[in-house]
């Protein structure tokens, strides 16, 4: 019972003006961490260029300082009032995930999506070549969408990979006016699960332009279990209320169900265009082998009559006939509905008679009821 969904990934360019982190390998700068978060009561200039422990040994005091004052720039360390230096919040964060970010302030390309599945909005970004100022009267300048001013001081992972090789970026800030552009992109999302597995979301398709465009990656995503996705999914159908999630199962009326769902008791349903409150909108859905199982008690004795006739290729004696009802009888569960009497061959007879006034029956059928005529004939009821 596998599913699949997917849709296509609304995806929006804008030309604007920011400061943007990006990673660099700087080893001075995290060894230089690693030390103000082992110094009780501050980091100092002196500490920095002390001859046995310091970073910069025998150093001037001056480049200590200068370090440490780098640092603070880049929001890693804060200064006290004692003149000594500690961490800041995102010092620690920095520290914790090894990895520097260097901010770089021009005008930028970048790519968002609003989609709900997307643990960031921003999902690329590029040095725009030409260049561009808020400050300007183009018609064309306009303010930017609320959730594109209100990302600052963020760290996220774009989808695709920018000018260092990494899809890591720091969004220290964006100036409130840009401008819209081509966006270069056809993105299509799928969201997976397969029982007793997790939920995978992935994106295919090409953003932006340029070598490195191509995108076929999972995006993070803590979804729904497959179980559960299935039940919102069908509880969005018309089918949703004769879906027991406890029990696993759909419930269906045997004249309802083709040869092949009454032969393996599993069904391919379709669900038009399913929308998920915290999900999103997909595209028509197709769940297949979906467990079926009769809706009532004469659903089941139907059922149940419907294999045994159609395996049933004996003379159809009263004592055969019990011998291989047994056993479809318990699995049908036709006691819990008082419903467990073996097949009547008389019955059986009067409906193929009525398949073939109808022209609705089969060779193997009119087999099967010569085999019932001659019981009856002679005397085997």
């Amino acid at each position: 019972m596998r599913i699949e969904m997917s849709r296509e990934i609304r995806v929006k360019a804008y030309e604007v003006v920011g400061t943007l982190s990006f990673p660099e390998e700087r080893t001075e700068i995290f060894s230089l961490l690693q030390m103000a978060a082992d110094v009780n009561g501050g980091l100092r200039g002196e500490q920095v260029v002390e001859k046995r422990r310091g970073l910069l040994p025998g150093r001037p005091k001056v480049m200590g300082t200068r370090l440490l004052n780098l640092a603070a720039e880049l929001g890693l360390l804060e200064r006290m009032n004692n003149g000594g230096f500690i961490l800041t919040e995102f010092g620690q964060e920095t520290l914790d995930n090894e990895t520097i970010f260097i901010p770089e302030e021009s005008s930028w390309k970048i790519w968002v999506t609003e989609d709900p599945i997307f643990p960031s909005k921003i999902i690329h970004v590029k040095r725009h070549q030409e260049g561009f100022s808020q400050k300007g009267s183009r018609s064309d300048v306009k303010e930017m969408p609320p959730f594109i001013k209100q990302i600052k001081n963020s760290s996220i992972e774009l989808l695709r990979t920018h000018h260092t090789d990494s899809t890591l970026i720091r969004i220290n800030e964006i100036k409130p006016k840009g401008r819209v552009s081509e966006s270069d992109s056809d993105l299509k999302l799928f969201v997976v699960a397969d029982y007793g597995q997790e939920t995978i979301a992935r994106v295919k398709g090409f953003l932006g332009t340029g070598k490195g465009n191509k995108i076929d990656r999972r995006i993070d995503f803590e979804g729904p279990e497959h179980l559960e996705l299935f039940t919102r999914l069908v509880n969005h159908s018309e089918i949703g209320k004769d879906w027991d999630e406890r029990g696993g199962h759909l419930s269906v009326e045997f004249s309802k169900t083709t040869t092949d769902e009454r032969r393996q008791h599993l069904k391919t349903i379709r669900i038009e265009n399913p929308e998920l409150d915290d999900l999103g909108k997909f595209n028509s859905v197709e769940v297949k082998s979906v467990p079926l199982r009769p809706k009532t008690g004469n659903d089941a004795r139907e059922w149940a009559e419907w294999v045994f006739w159609t395996d049933f290729a004996e003379q159809p004696w009263s004592d055969r006939i019990v011998a291989v009802w047994d056993e479809i009888s318990v699995r049908y569960e036709l006691q819990s509905h008082g419903l467990s009497s073996p097949p009547d061959v008389k019955v059986r007879i009067d409906k193929l008679n009525s398949s073939m006034l109808a022209g609705e029956i089969s060779s193997q059928e009119i087999g099967q009821l010569r085999r019932c005529q001659a019981v009856i004939d002679l005397g085997g009821e």
